[in-house]
């Protein structure tokens, strides 16, 4: 999401400024989610989430633990939204999503 400006007599538009930056990285493989989750931290956004996989309970805790180093190097509000593979999605059901944010270096649930 971004805000736009124009230049030109064409009104040619352009990324005036970024709202939020969204990754995501629905794999269950850390390594991938730190590669998106490292353009998050090189974005200027001052809102950043990225959107991962749901994952059991006790993998949970690694991958918080693991995306706490680069959330400790962004300078804005960081989220981590986590849901169902979309294989996992069927019509008309609703999309559980369970919602971090990083504050005080660590992650807090925010909700579901």
């Amino acid at each position: 999401m971004c805000e736009l400006g124009q230049v030109g007599g064409k009104k040619l538009s352009f990324v005036k400024r970024a709202l939020w930056q969204v990754e995501s990285e629905l794999a269950e493989d850390l390594r991938e989610a730190l590669i998106d989750f490292s353009k998050l931290v090189a974005g200027s956004a001052p809102q950043r989430l990225l959107v991962g996989p749901r994952v059991s309970d006790s993998k949970l805790g690694e991958w918080l633990d693991c995306l706490s180093a680069p959330a400790r190097e962004c300078s804005a509000a960081t989220y981590a939204a986590f849901i169902p593979h979309p294989r996992e999605w069927s019509p008309g059901s609703g999309l559980e999503v369970d919602l971090y944010r990083f504050g005080g270096d660590e992650w807090h649930h925010v909700g579901r």
